[in-house]
């Protein structure tokens, strides 16, 4: 059980069996605000659960719509051509490396 619910038990209780006027209008109005919050409780529960279904609905949606366009968002651009000055250098050396063979002698 949650404090709420314990909460509400126990001034329901007292509520009931207490003979005083003034208390059980005091005891009564608890009892209403501890009603209250438990319903705001569960209200913020199930907006939370319905924004969080929204975003994921979006986000399928997104997806589902913009999958086809996908190749064209991922071509590449067009490249310029850069002036005859600049000499394009690749940038990492692409000549296969062997290494020698050693032999041992016994």
């Amino acid at each position: 059980m949650r404090n709420d619910e314990v909460k509400l038990n126990v001034l329901t209780e007292m509520a009931s069996t207490t003979d005083d006027p003034t208390d059980r209008n005091e005891l009564r109005a608890k009892l209403e605000t501890a009603r209250f919050e438990e319903i705001m409780y569960w209200e913020k529960k199930k907006r939370f659960l319905l924004r969080t279904i929204l975003y994921v609905l979006i986000g399928i949606l997104l997806s589902l719509t913009l999958q086809p366009l996908a190749p064209l968002l991922v071509s590449r651009p067009v490249e310029r051509r850069s002036s005859p000055s600049v000499e394009r250098q690749p940038t990492f050396d692409l000549t296969p490396f062997v290494a020698p063979a050693r032999r041992y002698s016994p």
